[in-house]
């Protein structure tokens, strides 16, 4: 096989013809913020809507209970930080609580399930 970045615009990965493994795009699946992704975002060969699994991952986009910084040029992780938040809120509404803004003083405060 011959590894690609597998995002639009940039090269896949190609296997053997007798191969069963089948490249993913990864700005839908698996999705990890990095820089050939912002790339690709940039050129508008892909679009944050696309994403279908999305990993927080440390430095390139924080988890959001951690309270980390998220830098309002990277609209990627800035999209999948709020629709994280909006999600809890969803989970929260479902069973009758009261969902906290994102972070306080006090942090993360976790959901009473």
């Amino acid at each position: 096989p011959t590894k690609g970045i597998d995002y639009p615009g940039m090269t896949w990965t190609k296997q053997p013809a007798s191969s069963r493994f089948l490249p993913q795009d990864r700005s839908v699946y698996n999705v990890v913020d990095t820089k050939p992704l912002l790339q690709a975002l940039a050129k508008g060969s892909t679009h944050v809507d696309r994403v279908s699994v999305f990993h927080f991952a440390g430095g390139s986009c924080p988890k959001p209970w951690t309270c980390g910084y998220v830098d309002d040029v990277d609209q990627l992780c800035k999209t999948m930080t709020k629709l994280w938040w909006s999600l809890r809120s969803e989970v929260a509404a479902k069973h009758g609580l009261h969902a906290s803004e994102q972070c306080s003083d006090e942090g993360y405060v976790p959901l009473k399930l």
